[in-house]
Formats: C-alpha cells, structure tokens, sequence
C-alpha cells in the first residue's frame, strides 16, 4: 500500500506517490528529453543512479519537518560548509534534516550530469513514497544546479519540491530560471562565473573543450583551440581561472564560482515563513 504523503503547505497540491514512482521508473525513457543546449550523447549509469538515490534516502531523518538536500558541484563530495552552517543559523530550532545527494560530480561531465539528473528524480520519488508532513527544499551549485534544474523540469517533480535556490547555474543547461518565472526557485550568478555566461558557436564544443581543458586532455588541443575562437571571453576566463587551480594563489583572489558569501541569503531564503502559492497538479 503506498502512504499518503502530505505537505506543511496543505493548500498546495502534491501528486499521489505511486504517480511520482511511476514517473521515476518511467526515467528511462525520458532519457530523451533534452537537459542541455549542448548537443551529443549524454549517457546514464542506471545502477549508479538507483545507488546513489538509495544511499541519500538512507541519510534522511525522516522524523524531521523540513528536508533540505543539497547537491554538490563537480569535484566535490560534502555538503558546502557555509551552507551547512547558515542553515543551521537560519532554522532557530525548526525541525530539519540536511542530506548530501550522493552523485558522481566529476568532470567526465556528459555521464555525470545526465546520471545525476537520474538520481534527483528517484530521490524526490522516495521522499514522495516514504509520506509524512515534510517540506522539501533543494540548493546546488554548478553542475549540481544543473542536475535540480533538470529536475524541476518536470511539472511531477517540481510539484514535490518547496523551494529550490541554483549556485552558478550552468548556461548549458536545457531549463533556465534567472527570469524569475518560476518565484520559488532563485538563481545566484556570480558576475564574471565562467559557467553562467552564453557560449558562442557550437555549445557541444564549448562543453567538450571545456572539460578537456580542466582534465588536461592534450590530444583534444584542435577541439579546444577552436572553441576558444568562437569564445574569446570565455578563452581568456578560462585562462585566468586556471590560477584558481594553483594552492598558492588560489587565496589571492575572488574567484567568481565560489558563492560561499551568498549561503545566508540561500539559507533564509529557503527557510522563510509564509504560505507558498497554490499551484496546478500537473496532468
């Protein structure tokens, strides 16, 4: 029997669980739908993603009130500090669980996103089909922006989910939301963050000479060297962000993907009080 799942916000209407498992197992084939303006294969490791979506269920305190879940960036695999503690700041002794979405979060970037991606989908499922009185809210940054904003695509998912806040959302991903269209999921880019600005030219190639660039894949020199002409400003960001990189200069300046100063805006953003406007079911 599948438990009846209500929200903090009874106002606001949620999907049956079975119809958010259904959806989750349905991932496969909305595999092809598209999650990023860059074109090319992005493949999914479906035990990867069935296990990483396990582990983080497990982590959650299922008897708290409020589950924030925050998905890391690429090359990372804690939850951000900072955010960790400006939540703890902002909750002033509510009820609430903060988890780690497990993912792959590296910079072999098409099957990492796209697994991610999976993962996001089969833990708001679980989160759905476990039931209770549970407000659930999601902050990510870079590649982890991606994966929610992916996520929140579609309409099942995005009924599930109170409040969303993307770090450094990605300019190559398929769902964009800086134009605010959506009031309850805010986006924070950085001016000057190499991922947030348009790529010029063929986006596969700026995706591609960008990871080989970061993975020191020299045989892809012609691929980088032409996508850096289509994208002079993103060559010489490019260039210049490669200091971030070096331990004894790294501290020498602000580097513009680092959204550490922003966590208690993101914490007292997600955690505010109020009734959340009613939205549709979706069909």
């Amino acid at each position: 029997m599948v438990p009846h799942v209500t929200r903090a916000h009874p106002d606001q209407p949620l999907p049956h669980p079975a119809a958010l498992v259904h959806r989750a197992r349905r991932t496969r084939r909305l595999a092809s739908m598209p999650i990023s303006r860059a074109t090319g294969e992005f493949p999914v490791d479906w035990q990867r993603a069935r296990s990483d979506a396990s582990r983080t269920l497990a982590s959650i305190d299922w008897s708290r009130s409020d589950i924030v879940v925050w998905v890391p960036g690429t090359d990372s695999s804690i939850i951000h500090p900072q955010f960790a503690q400006s939540m703890r700041d902002a909750a002033r002794g509510r009820s609430l669980t903060l988890v780690r979405m497990h993912h792959q979060a590296s910079w072999n970037m098409r099957p990492s996103v796209a697994t991610g991606i999976a993962t996001m989908r089969l833990v708001l499922a679980g989160i759905a089909a476990h039931g209770g009185n549970h407000r659930v809210m999601l902050a990510g940054e870079s590649q982890g922006a991606w994966i929610i904003g992916e996520a929140l695509a579609d309409p099942l998912l995005r009924a599930a989910v109170d409040r969303a806040v993307l770090l450094g959302h990605p300019w190559l991903a398929a769902h964009q939301y800086a134009d605010g269209h959506d009031p309850d999921v805010r986006v924070i880019n950085n001016p000057g963050d190499l991922v947030t600005i348009p790529v010029t030219g063929d986006p596969g190639r700026g995706l591609d000479a960008m990871v080989a660039v970061y993975t020191l894949q020299w045989a892809r020199f012609p691929l980088v060297a032409r996508a850096m002409l289509e994208n002079p400003v993103h060559a010489v960001k490019l260039i210049s962000n490669l200091r971030f990189a070096i331990p004894v200069l790294k501290h020498l300046w602000k580097n513009p993907h680092d959204y550490g100063d922003q966590m208690q805006d993101v914490a007292q953003f997600l955690l505010r009080s109020g009734q959340q406007p009613a939205r549709k079911r979706p069909v």
